[in-house]
């Protein structure tokens, strides 16, 4: 099994060390004041797509087929959700 460190992105300027505790909270040294973020298990999956852009390839909007799989579409498990302002 994966994880995700959620609200963090990889340094681009420096090194940092991670400590992650049995609660997954992640501590981040080589930052002031030390960030602390979530980490949070991935369940096993298969390929990950965006599925907002799949469902846009059907948008046709009167078709019984394509509202059929765009339904479909939105009923399949979540496995990573989107982030604040990327959906």
């Amino acid at each position: 099994m994966s994880i995700l460190i959620k609200g963090m992105e990889l340094p681009e300027d420096k090194e940092i060390f991670l400590r992650i505790d049995e609660k997954g909270e992640v501590y981040v040294y080589g930052s002031y004041p030390t960030e602390l973020h979530k980490a949070v298990p991935v369940q096993p999956h298969g390929r990950l797509i965006d599925a907002g852009a799949l469902e846009a390839l059907f948008w046709d909007g009167q078709c019984y087929f394509t509202e059929n799989i765009k339904y479909k579409i939105k009923s399949i498990e979540t496995i990573i959700p989107a982030e604040e302002g990327e959906t």
